[in-house]
């Protein structure tokens, strides 16, 4: 690899004989169409056993080295986002990743109902050239009351490494939720989720199908009917910790979608109290251990200093 704009493998040794390099490269990047990647090798930006090849057609074989310039991927038009000068709270940047705080009332990318205003297009104004990547190297999400980390990929490099790691659950990511009831000191939520029939952005606990969702927490703190919790992320399901903890019967403080079995009091706050506080990953390009963490927001830290007050 000799800048964060290129990639280089080397095809297995159980890679079959003879196949098309458009083919090999359309299951290896399947994130990008497979005409996208004919016009990069028709670009000259591919290169097998360091010899540039421009034929879509070229056979390769296992053991063959592929080199590829991403930075000439034919840029993405996404008719749904165009970049907006939104100030983003960027926690930290350098050539291949940036690590945002979000703040709560924020969509991540274009959606019904939201189509400016986005993170997405935050990113577009603040870094051109991630127009050439899809959702601007958008990985994973928050929900829009959610607040906290995320990460998003500047380079084709780094957006398929991250996409690796929250797969293999090698990137790690902790929550602060506030909630009502008691619940144990620790506790682990194993309850597969689909999405509920007729009810348009809820996810139900099932016992049978959907997909799997794994939740740990930790008790932080605890008044009279309300706790403070640390949860961990093994899986990254829609609504996952929301949706958990109500089933458990620890519904977030102040979300409005998932608070059947409690009733909570009304707090100074307008949204879930949960706050994504800790990210870790693997340096794409360095290959380091990387992690970050960042405050309870204003709004999470009044309801708890109402807590301590009715509380005490």
């Amino acid at each position: 690899m000799t800048t964060h704009h290129y990639t280089s493998l080397c095809l297995c040794s159980n890679w079959p004989s003879r196949t098309r390099l458009d083919r090999v490269l359309a299951q290896l990047f399947s994130a990008h169409t497979r005409a996208a990647l004919q016009a990069l090798i028709s670009s000259g930006a591919v290169c097998v056993n360091g010899v540039e090849c421009r034929r879509q057609a070229q056979l390769v074989n296992a053991g063959q080295e592929i080199n590829i310039d991403f930075s000439r991927l034919p840029q993405v038009h996404d008719e749904n986002c165009d970049a907006e000068n939104i100030p983003l709270r960027v926690v930290y940047e350098d050539d291949d990743i940036v690590v945002v705080n979000k703040a709560a009332g924020m969509v991540i990318h274009p959606g019904h109902g939201n189509r400016t205003g986005t993170v997405q297009a935050a990113l577009l104004y603040r870094h051109p050239p991630a127009a050439a990547l899809p959702r601007a190297g958008i990985v994973h999400r928050l929900d829009k009351d959610t607040s906290g980390l995320f990460v998003a990929a500047k380079t084709e490099v780094a957006r398929q490494s991250l996409i690796e790691q929250f797969k293999s659950r090698q990137a790690g990511r902790e929550y602060l939720a506030l909630v009502c009831g008691a619940p144990a000191a620790t506790g682990l939520i194993n309850r597969a989720l689909s999405p509920k029939r007729g009810a348009q952005a809820r996810m139900n606990v099932v016992h049978s199908g959907g997909k799997e969702a794994v939740t740990r927490y930790a008790v932080l703190r605890r008044w009279p009917g309300f706790a403070l919790l640390r949860c961990w992320l093994e899986t990254g399901r829609t609504h996952q910790i929301r949706a958990h903890l109500e089933y458990a019967g620890y519904p977030i403080i102040g979300d409005p979608v998932y608070q059947r079995r409690a009733r909570c009091q009304d707090f100074f706050i307008s949204r879930q109290a949960l706050h994504a506080e800790t990210l870790r990953l693997i340096h794409p390009v360095r290959v380091d251990e990387c992690c970050w963490s960042c405050p309870l927001p204003d709004d999470m830290q009044a309801v708890i200093a109402q807590l301590d007050a009715v509380c005490t």
